[in-house]
């Protein structure tokens, strides 16, 4: 995990700084689902570990603002986060 963080912040990371490693994100994603502990995303997670092994030795960039809409919406669900 940690190496998966140090990639992200790397001076191999990308110049945009409004994009970030789409493998890096999918493996921090992976991680907190496991350590939800919960069956019932047992299935999401093995989603985002074959969009992992997709990516292969390759990487995308993901718009950063995709993954705080994203966050967003998933936030927006949750009563306590409601105005």
């Amino acid at each position: 995990m940690i190496e998966i963080l140090k990639s992200l912040t790397s001076p191999a990371a990308p110049a945009d700084p409004n994009s970030t490693s789409t493998k890096g994100f999918l493996h921090l994603l992976s991680g907190m689902i496991v350590a939800l502990d919960l069956p019932e995303l047992f299935e999401i997670n093995e989603r985002v570990k074959a969009a992992i092994n997709k990516l292969g030795n390759e990487d995308e960039k993901i718009s950063k603002k995709t993954i705080k809409t994203a966050l967003e919406a998933t936030l927006a669900i949750i009563p306590a986060m409601q105005k």
